[in-house]
């Protein structure tokens, strides 16, 4: 069997390991970018929602203290506890 002689100088190999590196880096580097602006821009989004619901619950709670004030309160009679012994013995 024969013997495959491979010539490779040390300067080239260092050179193809450098450029594969920053080759590598400048690949991740544009994901990790790509994916910052992905998550800035689904937490813009989550805040306007929360804002919209919570400018709706304000509406809400304002409406329900409006809807309140104009319902009359009819005090009822309180029933002392010993007539109200004395209405579960009848029973």
């Amino acid at each position: 069997m024969g013997a495959l002689e491979v010539n490779l100088n040390v300067l080239v190999l260092m050179a193809i390991l450098v450029g594969s590196a920053a080759l590598g880096y400048v690949f991740r580097s544009a994901q990790i970018k790509s994916a910052k602006k992905k998550i800035l821009a689904l937490e813009k989004e989550m805040l306007s929602s929360h804002a919209q619901i919570l400018a709706l619950q304000e509406k809400l709670s304002r409406l329900q203290v409006k809807d309140k004030s104009n319902i009359p309160v009819i005090p009822l009679k309180s029933v002392s506890s010993t007539e109200e012994k004395v209405g579960r013995a009848a029973e």
